[in-house]
């Protein structure tokens, strides 16, 4: 494990924040619209990693206890998501309630009995139940996620002893894949941020980054680190080059997430080590905040834009949105989520500092100063000798 917090892997920790910036950029440099210059940079990757981390993840943290204990779950998970998606939640709706104060059709639905009884279920983005405007947009994947955690997350932990590692991780595969290639030859029919399509983004994410843990767990698959660093290269080019000459996200990739993953859950490649460091670590820590605090800056950027040259134009809509974001990002997560969790835990009377899994005896962790002398020191020791890609 990398150095960082006991129970952290902590290149999955940057990497969330990485990603997380993508999606910030993302939309900041569709504020210039016509009046700016392209951004070759995606965002709906990332929110596909979100997925497959938050199985990866979740999969780490409470898989390895027997039996799961669903109280500490549900308790740790309600208070991780909801203080900070109902307070950006409401700051959203009083934006979009003055943004649509002078169509009276669309303001009317804005703020009803039905819209804030699906707020505050997370049914938002859901099939069936999923309808009208979601007021901070981003959290229609925290709405999919959480309802994964409900519907699957039970099932997979239920199968963790019924289905090998490499049938899961052969189940994770396809479904991604063939999730992939629904969204590239229907990709223009469909709107995957609603309905059973952002369902399915989130279940294929989840059941993937699920298969890529207990490959991890039981040492069956060693991603090897340069081979790490190539697949990062790789990943990264053909999203770029996809942007660039088709104007789109590289939904060819998504199979190709859990073994990123995979690959970044352990120490030694320059990708692995990069993500841990300092500055990409806190970046993760407030993911979440950047996540959905940047549609409060983007609102803000909005109504400060000039007109100005098309690079400057751009150049101010990204630079200023990232600013606000990181300011409102590290505010958030100071005085609104890490305290949002504790009170939450008290208020359900359980302990914000719940017990952690251990490890199983065959990981022997070291401290961080050995990181260099032992690159595999969280391997099981099947893993070290052979499998290695």
């Amino acid at each position: 494990m990398q150095a960082g917090r006991k129970n952290e892997i902590t290149s999955l920790v940057g990497i969330r924040g990485i990603a997380a910036l993508s999606v910030v950029t993302y939309h900041a440099g569709g504020i210039a619209g016509e009046n700016g210059i392209p951004i070759y940079v995606r965002g709906a990757w990332a929110v596909d990693l979100f997925f497959v981390l938050s199985g990866f993840v979740i999969a780490f943290r409470y898989l390895r206890t027997d039996p799961v204990n669903w109280i500490q779950f549900f308790v740790a998970r309600f208070a991780r998501i909801f203080p900070l998606y109902i307070f950006t939640s409401v700051i959203m709706l009083a934006i979009v309630l003055n943004a649509t104060a002078n169509n009276p059709d669309l303001h009317s639905t804005v703020l009803t009995a039905s819209s804030v009884t699906r707020h505050l279920t997370l049914t938002t983005a859901m099939p069936l139940l999923g309808a009208g405007v979601i007021w901070n947009d981003p959290t229609w994947s925290i709405s999919v996620e959480w309802w994964v955690y409900v519907l699957v997350f039970w099932c997979l932990a239920a199968c963790r002893t019924k289905i090998t590692p490499e049938a899961g991780a052969i189940t994770g595969l396809l479904m991604l894949l063939g999730l992939s290639l629904v969204i590239y030859f229907t990709k223009d029919a469909h709107d995957y941020t609603r309905g059973w399509f952002a369902f399915a983004r989130a279940v294929c994410g989840f059941v993937g980054g699920w298969s890529a843990y207990r490959l991890w767990y039981h040492g069956t698959l060693e991603i090897r680190p340069e081979t790490t660093d190539v697949l990062v290269f790789i990943s990264a080019a053909l999203m770029i080059v996809i942007a660039v000459v088709w104007q789109t996200d590289a939904w060819i990739l998504l199979p190709v997430y859990p073994i990123l993953v995979l690959g970044l859950s352990s120490p030694g490649s320059n990708a692995a080590r990069f993500l841990s460091s300092s500055i990409c670590r806190r970046l993760g820590e407030i993911s979440y905040s950047i996540y959905l605090s940047h549609p409060i800056a983007l609102w803000l950027v909005a109504r400060t834009m000039t007109q100005m040259d098309p690079i400057a134009n751009t150049l101010f809509s990204v630079t200023a949105t990232l600013a606000l974001t990181l300011l409102f990002a590290e505010s958030g997560y100071r005085f609104i989520e890490l305290p949002g969790r504790l009170f939450f835990r008290r208020t359900l009377n359980y302990p914000s500092t719940a017990p952690l899994s251990p490890l199983p005896p065959q990981f022997q962790v070291v401290q961080p100063q050995e990181l260099n002398h032992d690159p595999d020191h969280t391997r099981p020791a099947s893993a070290r000798h052979g499998g290695a890609v």
